[in-house]
């Protein structure tokens, strides 16, 4: 990351995000955006890479080398169209839904929803999503699951709906997930320890 960079928090639940100054950084009025010493980007995916190549990262988040590197573009690609929907499915039925109506959650429906995340051939040989390595595919599938992260056990959906700070700030991850990703360790040599939703 730049040496001066900042974020700034966008209460897209009052709508901040249609107001005329964010509509101006992004047309779509979507987040994440980045602005960057005046360069403006919209979406997740462009956002990480931008980064990456930008600036000095360590180089299994986006390998330099073209196959490893397309491994990476592989998974990123096939989870916008299968592990984020399928992970909002999961969502909708177990916490949007519920919330709404005030009824139960639809166990059976969440139950197929949940088979649908069935991850077919990333994890199947190897730790990391994408080789041995933790990459941004591995960012971006964890990412899809966040929601989870704000929504204790025991808790009700609408727990999942609460603005409580930034992921990360002690709050639990409890329903995390279906199945773990690995227990490998970091190139840094940091455990991983937060099982990702698949």
């Amino acid at each position: 990351m730049p040496p001066k960079s900042h974020t700034k928090s966008t209460l897209w639940r009052s709508g901040e995000q249609q107001s005329a100054h964010f509509t101006k950084l992004n047309p779509m009025q979507k987040v994440p955006v980045l602005k960057d010493d005046g360069f403006v980007l919209t979406e997740s995916d462009a956002i990480l890479k931008y980064l990456c190549r930008k600036y000095a990262v360590a180089e299994h988040w986006y390998p330099q080398q073209p196959e490893r590197r397309a491994r990476v573009d592989e998974y990123t690609a096939w989870h916008h169209t299968n592990t984020r929907p399928h992970a909002a499915k999961v969502f909708l039925l177990e916490v949007l839904f519920p919330t709404r109506s005030g009824s139960a959650v639809d166990e059976a429906g969440l139950a197929r929803a949940v088979s649908q995340l069935d991850e077919p051939m990333f994890l199947r040989k190897q730790a990391f999503l994408c080789g041995d390595d933790i990459t941004l595919a591995d960012l971006r599938a964890h990412a899809a699951s966040r929601w989870q992260q704000t929504r204790p056990a025991g808790t009700s959906p609408a727990a999942a709906l609460e603005d409580t700070g930034p992921v990360g700030a002690g709050r639990p991850l409890p329903r995390l997930p279906r199945r773990p990703v690995c227990h490998q360790r970091l190139p840094q040599g940091q455990a991983v320890t937060q099982p990702m939703l698949m």
